[in-house]
């Protein structure tokens, strides 16, 4: 039988040893965020912010809201980032064509756009992958064209200036004339909204934008328009993801936002995220890269 001084005694070596398990698990936790915030070049810890051109207007990605100011999933994102890293993060919504001009100029410290890490691009920025880009279509309720992803050839299909879009289309249509087909009209626009005025307007029979901004889209008009199923078929048969963007040559900034990326990949926060912007699973990166 054990005395009531000895059971005490062993009551208080658990209390002791839970409570030190608690603080050696904070300690890891607080080490742990501690680290990620080192890793934030010093140019920008004295800054107090990262400073990113924002699409304004590429929802779900990237957007204006009502008050002026950046919203959607990038945004959602690097926010989550920010917390990580223990930075602000700061937009400025931009047209899609100034963003990557504006980085490699110096105007801004990153870019969020709803960018596809491309080889071309590679040799202005340094990208920071955050998950699969999947290439659709939009078009008017019904499919009075009868458009198909599988074969573009002799419609007459809208891009965004300056996307990886308006390359592929050119791309796809060479693979149409090579193979006896009437060529893709390819009409190149300023941004998605407009892409979509030319829709209804009967400019053109389809909309070639990012699946989930086709989804997103669709539901904000009112069923109007509607995604075709499918993906459009990338022209020299790769798989492309979609990153934010730094200087070319910033890789300290590049390596810091993609531990940030990690962080919230790994803690579920990346998922919450994906979801709430309706994002496909199939979407996901198990983890963040660069270029």
């Amino acid at each position: 039988m054990i005395r009531k001084s000895a059971r005490a005694r062993i009551r208080a070596s658990a209390w002791i040893a839970l409570l030190a398990g608690s603080l050696l698990t904070g300690n890891l936790a607080f080490a742990q965020s501690t680290d990620l915030k080192t890793l934030v070049p010093e140019p920008y810890r004295t800054a107090g912010e990262i400073h990113f051109a924002a699409n304004a207007a590429y929802p779900p990605f990237n957007f204006k809201s009502e008050s002026g100011e950046s919203s959607g999933l990038e945004v959602s994102l690097l926010v989550a980032v920010g917390e990580r890293l223990g930075i602000k993060m700061k937009f400025t919504p931009s047209d899609f064509a100034t963003v990557l001009p504006g980085v490699t100029a110096g105007r801004f410290d990153g870019g969020a756009a709803g960018f596809w890490n491309t080889e071309e691009r590679q040799k202005v920025v340094d990208f920071i992958n955050y998950m699969y880009a999947v290439d659709g279509l939009v078009v008017m309720k019904g499919n009075p064209a009868g458009i198909s992803v599988d074969d573009l050839c002799g419609k007459t299909i809208s891009a965004s200036q300056s996307s990886y879009q308006s390359n592929n289309l050119t791309a796809l249509s060479e693979k149409c004339v090579a193979a006896g087909k009437a060529p893709i009209e390819a009409l190149v626009f300023q941004g998605t909204p407009a892409q979509i005025v030319a829709l209804k307007s009967g400019r053109v029979q389809a909309s070639n934008i990012d699946r989930a901004v086709g989804a997103y889209l669709s539901k904000k008009e009112g069923g109007h328009i509607e995604p075709l199923p499918g993906a459009v078929q990338n022209a020299a048969g790769k798989k492309f993801v979609m990153a934010f963007l730094v200087k070319k040559g910033d890789l300290q900034l590049a390596k810091a936002i993609q531990a940030g990326m990690n962080a919230i990949i790994k803690d579920g926060t990346y998922a919450k995220i994906l979801k709430q912007w309706d994002i496909a699973d199939d979407a996901r990166l198990p983890e963040s890269t660069i270029n």
